[in-house]
């Protein structure tokens, strides 16, 4: 029986690396044991450093290599079985360097890359490029998140997978995050020298007979987790909405005819694809899978526009992680569905109301301007008879401004609310706007300010609208102490919320009260107009947030939650 040696990289888990026991493991080398099963011959390993099975590989000291990433480069040094897995190449840096967001971020930085990997030759034509990346070769992946963890470099590039499964074996995996898309989308062959197109026949073959015969996906199962399975798919398809799942590869394993028909894309043309290379990148966010499958396990949901024939639409996709019997993540699922109707009907009801708010909102404005008028008028109509009189022209001059400065502030807010503007969303670090807020909130009374928002904490919305809201808040909380009391700040996240509470000391507010406080020019001061909570709730709605208030004799806790 013919015996043929193949070398190959002695630790690229999990397709090749040496086990505890010193045995030649991973997935490549059970896909390659059993094309030797299938098609009659014996295979032997050998398996060393990546550069070193290079070598060999070129000067026939083994008569092929296993797990190369096919590229232009490549074929002109070897001939390459057909390929039997995509792959996916990026970098990675620390979570906790803010610093790095992007491949544009790395100029000037340290970037640590296994010599000879598919990676290493990205890195160094970018570098190339932009002349100012400092591309610093190692010996294996192990070995530069090694680097990276000893903040020797700054950032790292390889196998996704790879660099993932040391991660989670020796360190926590969570620290780690993903800059950008994959740098590469590369498919694995075995490679032969030239002049083994006889080998090459013999591995072509065999790809195709355990691909068809079912002990391909047994191994692809194996290493990579379960592929979806009839009583699943069924399931699937009788779910009512769209479903799709990607593996721990990248890959969609399953797809059901409702995301079909919602997405408006083919089924057959999209399935077993490498998501990055799918038409599913039109719809769905590739960073928020990246966040799911590689660095933190989150779930994400969150509504989605997109353009079908000319129409848009909106989707409700949720996103989560598929986990095995350890919790570790496999894949992820993503669920949608089309909400388009429910929004148009749910915008048209909100304009309903808004027009209902809006006419009692003028009923009362009518009602409220009319005092200030009606004093302004009685002055008129007694200045023909008082205008010499000293004291009659002082008192004109202070309570005719006054009046006219009460329906100035009354038609302002009316305007605020009958015309918004559209929120400008942008992302902003919490911390850092509340403690410019209280800035410009300080008080002559003798209050304590007591803030507590992670750093970490950022959220989408309208900057301005978002400073209206909290000043309105805050002074409220410091209109509600008499002299001497605390008010405190607080935002965590919960799930996919951020929650702000705002809560103080003060006098708080009866039950009857509150469940009035948002009504247009409810007011319990003798200077408001009660139109500062009525704003502050519609800002809030505008921003796709919630308010709840809570209040007793010891006063008032306010939580804002936003997305």
């Amino acid at each position: 029986m013919q015996t043929i040696e193949i070398c190959g990289d002695s630790n690229y888990p999990p397709f090749v690396f040496l086990d505890n026991n010193g045995k030649c493991s991973g997935f490549n080398t059970d896909i390659t044991k059993c094309i030797a099963e299938e098609m009659g011959f014996d295979v032997t390993f050998k398996l060393m450093e990546w550069t070193r099975a290079i070598e060999y590989a070129k000067s026939g000291r083994c008569q092929a290599i296993q797990g190369m990433s096919i590229s232009n480069r490549r074929k002109k040094e070897f001939n390459f079985s057909k390929e039997y897995i995509t792959v996916f190449h990026s970098v990675f840096t620390l979570r906790e360097r803010e610093d790095i967001a992007s491949l544009n971020d790395l100029s000037g930085l340290k970037i640590a890359v296994q010599e000879d990997d598919i990676s290493y030759d990205t890195i160094k034509k970018i570098s190339r490029n932009s002349r100012a990346i400092h591309v610093i070769s190692v010996s294996s992946q192990e070995v530069a998140l090694q680097k990276l963890f000893h903040r020797e470099v700054d950032a790292i590039a390889g196998n996704r997978l790879t660099i993932m499964y040391f991660a989670k074996k020796q360190y926590d995996y969570c620290l780690l995050k993903s800059i950008g898309e994959p740098i590469n989308i590369t498919k694995f062959g075995v490679g032969f020298a030239k002049n083994r197109s006889d080998l090459l026949s013999l591995f072509n073959q065999g790809v195709q007979r355990i691909k068809e015969n079912g002990k391909y996906k047994k191994i692809y199962d194996k290493w990579f987790g379960q592929q979806i399975d009839y009583i699943d798919n069924q399931i699937i398809e009788n779910v009512g909405t769209g479903v799709i799942c990607i593996n721990s590869l990248g890959n969609i394993t399953a797809m059901n005819n409702s995301a079909s028909i919602i997405l408006n894309i083919e089924k057959e043309k999209n399935l077993f694809k490498s998501f990055y290379e799918s038409e599913l990148t039109k719809f769905i966010d590739i960073y928020l899978i990246q966040e799911v499958l590689y660095d933190s396990g989150s779930a994400f949901s969150k509504q989605v526009k997109y353009n079908v024939n000319g129409s848009e639409k909106v989707l409700k996709v949720n996103m989560s992680p598929l986990l095995d019997y350890d919790n570790n993540v496999i894949g992820v699922i993503i669920n949608f569905r089309d909400i388009t109707k429910e929004k148009r009907m749910d915008e048209a009801l909100r304009t309903q109301d808004k027009m209902q708010s809006l006419g009692m909102l003028i009923s009362n404005v009518a009602h409220e301007i009319r005092n200030p008028f009606t004093s302004i008028k009685n002055f008129i109509n007694l200045i023909p008879d008082n205008i010499d009189d000293e004291e009659f022209r002082e008192s004109l001059l202070i309570h005719v401004p006054q009046q006219i400065d009460a329906i100035d502030s009354i038609l302002k807010e009316l305007l605020e609310y009958s015309s918004p503007k559209s929120p400008v969303i942008s992302l902003v670090k919490l911390k850092t706007f509340i403690n410019s807020i209280l800035k410009i909130t300080k008080s002559d009374k003798n209050i304590n300010y007591i803030e507590e928002i992670p750093e970490d904490i950022e959220i989408k919305v309208d900057e301005k609208h978002l400073r209206q809201i909290l000043i309105n808040i805050i002074i409220n909380a410091i209109e509600s102490i008499e002299e001497n009391g605390n008010i405190f700040i607080t935002a965590n996240k919960e799930g996919n919320l951020n929650k702000i509470v705002i809560s103080d000391n003060g006098a708080g507010i009866s039950q009857e009260d509150l469940n009035r406080i948002f009504d247009p020019f409810f007011t319990t001061k003798e200077t408001g107009t009660g139109l500062g909570l009525y704003i502050t709730y519609q800002l809030i709605k505008e921003n796709n947030g919630e308010i709840e208030i809570e209040s007793s004799s010891n006063g008032t806790k306010v939580s804002i939650i936003f997305p």
